[in-house]
């Protein structure tokens, strides 16, 4: 009966370059569907130590909201299987243990969301192409059927409100054998 008050926790991943805008509309939306969004600005880490973050907090929720854009973000310094940013080893970590996780790429029109002061986000020379390699891996590997894999792509505000509007949240948070 507790259990029933206690408020589940989804993960939302994005990289920080022109998808913040993005993230804060999830949050905002998990809140108001009674969850709370747990994202990596939740605590003070240093790139040392966030790894091991990551890795607590994604076994503590019971879901994963991914926002999956051209920007590589920043490579973690702990070396895995792989190199990997950030924000690709959460989403690899949520799918390779079955975390309900619901992806929205980017699409081909994105214009990324200018930086809260206001620059415009560019990539680093080199991650590009590492990012585009994951997007692939992702869609070969885990999105073979998009209305049942759970994915969406945007290119605005809009379209990526609309896709929010369409999720099932209850769904979300159930573990099943095909995620």
């Amino acid at each position: 009966m507790y259990n029933q008050f206690i408020k589940k926790k989804i993960f939302v991943s994005s990289t920080t370059a022109g998808l913040w805008k993005y993230r804060e509309m999830v949050s905002t939306v998990l809140q108001a569907q009674g969850f709370k969004a747990v994202v990596q600005e939740d605590s003070e880490f240093t790139p040392s130590t966030m790894h091991r973050f990551l890795h607590q907090k994604l076994q503590s929720v019971q879901g994963m909201i991914a926002l999956v854009g051209p920007f590589y973000g920043l490579r973690m310094p702990v070396q895995l299987d792989r190199p990997y940013s950030y924000t690709q080893y959460e989403l690899t970590y949520a799918l390779r243990n079955r975390i309900p996780t619901r992806i929205f790429f980017t699409g081909p029109n994105f214009e990324p969301s200018p930086l809260r002061d206001g620059s415009i986000p560019s990539e680093p020379t080199g991650h590009a192409k590492e990012q585009e390699d994951f997007r692939e891996w992702i869609h070969r590997t885990y999105l073979i059927d998009a209305k049942t894999a759970g994915w969406n792509d945007f290119n605005n505000e809009s379209e990526f409100t609309m896709s929010l509007a369409k999720i099932d949240w209850k769904q979300l948070t159930c573990r099943n054998k095909r995620n």
